[in-house]
């Protein structure tokens, strides 16, 4: 019986200690996850454009694909990153359309990536360096440096800001109400909204409403009970008013017009489907042009 109490406490023992060489792995293939991202690459400390570059997870996550082009002109890279289990290091095979061509490898200490082909370049042609560093979460920093002389010295020849590049959002586009009956629902948002639709197909129906658009898209199975968390406002000048209009349209009382501060006021109403359809007065609200 001790001997088996004995064999179990080892196996338990080695499958905790693969579970933690597990995890370490897992974290050391994430180092360098502060570079993903879609960027725009600047000189550093300036506003001068200097290029594009994305880099993408590739390979179930255990690589980082680089995709670079300057900002003006025709030069492009690409690099391949991942960091070697079996040497316990990071590598980064570059490429671009000049010929050059780096194999550089290190490793991620003091908040810093720094790779190098010390190792193995030429030093004949100069060695190269070149450290990323994380400024905030929009931000990453990356110096380029060559050594002349095996190493001894370096003198940098970039010097560049990655900034996330924002998202194209152009705004508040199209909000869906989802309806089991499409002649129905037609009927009953253009009576409320008193427009007829500009889009109108059998599996769906779009109103333009002041420049968004209303879509009514068919379900399948009917939900009357729908979740509240998300409610989209329909911008209008006399709430009270409206807000009569649909209940005499077929919609049901969810929330009466009140004012929410100054002279903010809103109110909900649930359509024949249990849509939440929300109403507002803002006059501190302006389109733009």
């Amino acid at each position: 019986m001790k001997k088996i109490f004995i064999l179990l406490f080892l196996v338990a023992a080695q499958q905790l200690l693969s579970q933690q060489a597990s995890e370490e792995l897992t974290q050391k293939y994430h180092q360098f996850d502060f570079w993903l991202g879609t960027w725009e690459v600047y000189k550093y400390g300036t506003d001068t454009l200097l290029g594009h570059s994305k880099i993408e997870s590739v390979v179930d996550s255990v690589g980082l694909l680089e995709n670079y082009s300057v900002a003006s002109g025709k030069y492009q890279g690409k690099s391949l990153n991942k960091y070697n289990q079996a040497t316990q290091r990071w590598e980064q095979y570059w490429i671009d359309n000049s010929g050059l061509t780096l194999f550089l490898s290190g490793g991620f200490t003091d908040g810093k990536m720094v790779l190098d082909d010390v190792e193995n370049g030429k030093t004949s042609a100069g060695l190269n360096r070149i450290a990323w560093e994380k400024i905030n979460n929009n931000s990453v920093r990356q110096t380029w440096s060559v050594s002349q002389d095996s190493g001894l010295s370096w003198s940098v020849v970039f010097d560049g800001e990655y900034t996330m590049k924002k998202p194209d959002i152009l705004g508040l586009r199209t909000c869906i109400y989802k309806v089991d009956d499409m002649e129905k629902a037609k009927k009953f948002y253009a009576t409320a909204f008193g427009i007829e639709p500009y889009w109108d197909e059998p599996f769906y129906v779009g109103f333009n409403i002041g420049g968004y658009e209303l879509g009514l898209l068919l379900e399948e199975k009917p939900v009357m009970e729908k979740a509240e968390g998300v409610v989209t406002y329909w911008g209008v000048n006399e709430i009270e008013k409206v807000y009569k209009h649909f209940l005499d349209s077929g919609a049901t009382e969810n929330e009466k017009p009140e004012s929410v501060g100054g002279p903010l006021m809103v109110a909900t109403v649930k359509d024949p489907w249990g849509n939440v359809v929300g109403l507002i007065y803002n006059p501190a609200f302006k389109l733009e042009e």
